[in-house]
């Protein structure tokens, strides 16, 4: 294995006791873009702070390919500056009396002449080593400072801004400038705290696509964490979950969101419609908030607890009488740009269905409400009970 792909495994095993709640994270990843979903307050950031070393676990360890950040039993603890990881920060955390030049070059200060990743440093934008056919990256001489700010700031699009202070670029420009000192320090890894959550929509889009150009080809991994399920799905290979600081999935970011495993994993991923349900049979269960019983193809498991259904699956009916669906009562409607939200009550149960409706969508143009909704198998989430 190159070394370079030995820091892209990272295996985070520790505990730290916080405010509300005690931080236990277990999870190990070798996926290269790696994102972090809970709500405010579930430890997101906490757990990006330890990896850092900016706070210490109480007990546990930390690695990050082969080199072992932080280990209770064997008491390491490397200080931030030596465990070589990039920290972008919500506002940047540029240094505003700096101009942009001075901003990357304060990374480069007490660096190591060795680096496993020099071959990445090294490529210019179109990703073609800038050497010789008979050097190798290791053998070439390292760069002059300024020659490697100039390369970043042609990589980050930063041409022509050296001179510039904070206060006068653009919030996209403050990203590369942070981006740029982050790749000064040449590290292994990098953690994104909620890198748009102060941004409009529009804003938010455009540095995202902006943000994952720029770490393409970085070849160690990145770290996200957010609350935002859709930037989660658009950045990460692989997701981890977490509530009040536990770790409650895991896995290929398009499968979990596809087959969330419980309750607050299915609400994390933005299913609306969630209902206790319990096991009648190998095939049928009864979906006791809605007075629903549903007979299904597939082997319903033991530990079944809930059911989850996404509030654009259902199907309309103006009469009832199909099998596997729920007669409804409208309570109310909302009317939205591109969507029509209708909330039911259903007729035999208690709580509240969300049933939305894209207005350029097969249901888009009905002109009648609903009397029940019909419920497909292959859409319907089977949730267990949270260990």
């Amino acid at each position: 294995m190159e070394k370079a792909e030995q820091s892209s495994f990272c295996k985070l095993s520790f505990q730290l006791p916080l405010d509300s709640f005690l931080l236990d994270i277990h999870f190990s990843s070798n996926k290269k873009r790696i994102g972090i979903l809970g709500a405010s307050g579930s430890g997101k950031s906490m757990c990006l702070k330890s990896i850092a070393g900016i706070v210490t676990p109480k007990q546990g360890e930390i690695l990050l390919g082969d080199s072992c950040l932080f280990s209770s039993s064997k008491k390491i603890n490397l200080p931030p500056q030596k465990r070589r990881i990039g920290y972008l920060f919500q506002s940047y955390a540029l240094f505003p009396h700096l101009t942009v030049w001075e901003n990357i070059a304060i990374a480069m200060e007490g660096q190591d002449k060795e680096n496993l990743l020099s071959n990445f440093w090294k490529r210019g934008k179109s990703g073609d080593r800038e050497m010789s056919a008979n050097s190798s990256a290791f053998k070439e001489p390292r760069e002059s400072r300024s020659e490697r700010i100039f390369k970043l700031l042609r990589k980050m699009e930063l041409s022509g801004l050296e001179k510039r202070f904070p206060a006068e670029l653009s919030g996209g420009q403050q990203q590369r400038v942070a981006l740029a000192r982050i790749f000064a320090n040449e590290p292994t890894m990098i953690l994104l705290d909620e890198p748009f959550s102060a941004l409009d929509l529009y804003l938010r889009d455009k540095m995202q696509e902006e943000l994952m150009l720029h770490l393409e080809d970085f070849p160690g991994q990145a770290i996200m964490v957010s609350h935002s399920r859709d930037e989660i799905y658009r950045f990460a290979e692989e997701v981890i979950m977490l509530q009040e600081g536990k770790v409650i999935g895991q896995g290929e970011t398009k499968e979990v969101f596809r087959q969330p495993k419980n309750r607050q994993a299915a609400i994390l991923t933005g299913c609306k419609n969630i209902a206790k349900a319990k096991k009648l049979g190998e095939h049928s269960i009864f979906i006791e908030d809605w007075g629903l019983e549903l007979t299904l193809e597939r082997e319903i498991p033991e530990k079944l607890s809930a059911i989850g259904y996404r509030a654009h699956d259902f199907i309309p009916l103006f009469s009832g009488g199909e099998e596997n669906s729920v007669s409804v009562k409208l309570l109310s409607k909302a009317e939205l740009p591109f969507e029509q939200n209708f909330y039911f009550k259903p007729e035999k149960g208690e709580g509240e269905i969300c049933f939305l409706v894209q207005r350029d969508g097969p249901y888009g143009k009905m002109q009648e409400i609903p009397k029940a909704l019909q419920l497909r198998e292959e859409k319907l989430l089977l949730l267990m009970e949270e260990n």
